[in-house]
């Protein structure tokens, strides 16, 4: 046993002199980053003539034209020559036979749906109908240049901030009066193009059940989210309109208690007609003074502030300060 341990040891010293590798492990066994056998036996992708494909383990980066799936898709196949696309993919066709792949050495094509991972760019693309998406308020736009992500998770982390901007960049130069145009030249809406957050690609209005003795209602999925300031600057103001009523309300307390007080006291007079006498006039000058002063006026008041000041300035999309994004829409 301690010469066969002696042999051993002399043939690993022997390998390192020669700078040899100890590791006994296959090379295409794809352990500790090393080869492994899908680019033999793995989904073979059926490249178009006009692309140029660097893969290696499973990993593709394509450059060509438009191509969502067969060589017979896309502005590619159309024969656009504006239509160049940049495809990087990883795991062709992964979802297949319910996770397992494709079989062995099975050729294949683009697979939005199917694939692993992507990241695809695109100078002409309908790239909403490729990804499966939604039109939204936004719409679906064709022929467009566009960038698609997908992959079961997508993340992005700024260290010093996340910006999702749309619509024109600033102060570009040689753009004339009109200033930059999208991909073919043409005119960006302003004053800014949507942004739209939707969860489970789905923007169809929902049915919801009211709840008891109250009717059932139609909701809309795709929202415009609140604008923060303008929203504490609305809730203020009804606050202001809050306090307007209550304090009328209040108002119309007293003037009822002491009103209460005037006909008690008179019915409980002994002299009791001339007591009616001074009730009635007591009545008459709060119904004429007390009433229309500290009860009618300020909530006629509060319910002008309501309409003219709270509603018109917050409510409506003509309002100054509309309380909902005009630009940016979620579910």
């Amino acid at each position: 046993m301690a010469r066969k341990l002696s042999e051993k040891g002399s043939a690993t010293e022997q390998r390192i002199k020669e700078k040899k590798p100890l590791n006994a492990t296959p090379s295409d066994s794809g352990i500790m980053h090393m080869d492994n056998w899908i680019d033999e036996v793995g989904p073979q992708y059926k490249n178009a003539p006009n692309e140029k494909v660097l893969s290696k383990n499973g990993s593709f980066i394509v450059l060509g034209t438009d191509r969502p799936d067969s060589q017979a898709s896309g502005y590619g196949a159309k024969g656009s020559s504006r239509a160049s696309s940049i495809d990087l993919v990883v795991g062709r066709m992964s979802s297949a036979r319910r996770g397992k792949g494709p079989k062995d050495g099975t050729f294949v094509d683009n697979s939005f749906a199917a694939d692993a991972a992507r990241i695809y760019i695109s100078q002409q693309t309908d790239i909403d109908t490729y990804f499966g998406i939604v039109e939204g308020s936004v719409g679906n736009p064709k022929a467009r240049s566009a960038i698609g992500i997908k992959a079961d998770g997508v993340r992005i982390f700024g260290r010093e901030g996340v910006k999702i901007v749309t619509g024109k960049g600033n102060n570009w130069k040689g753009f004339q009066l009109k200033g930059e145009t999208n991909s073919i030249g043409g005119k960006i809406s302003q004053p800014a193009p949507g942004i739209e957050l939707i969860a489970g690609n789905n923007t169809e209005p929902r049915k919801v059940w009211g709840g008891l003795f109250i009717r059932g209602d139609t909701i809309e999925t795709l929202q415009p989210v609140s604008m923060g300031y303008n929203t504490r600057d609305a809730f203020r103001e009804l606050s202001d309109v809050l306090d307007d009523v209550l304090g009328a309300v209040i108002n119309l307390a007293l003037i009822q208690t002491n009103l209460n007080n005037v006909i008690a006291s008179a019915f409980a007079a002994s002299a009791v007609y001339p007591a009616h006498g001074a009730a009635a006039s007591a009545i008459g000058s709060m119904n004429s003074v007390g009433l229309p002063t500290q009860v009618l006026n300020p909530m006629y008041h509060a319910r002008a502030n309501k309409t003219i000041n709270f509603d018109f300035n917050y409510l409506y999309p003509f309002s100054y300060k509309y309380i909902c994004s005009r630009s940016v829409k979620t579910t």
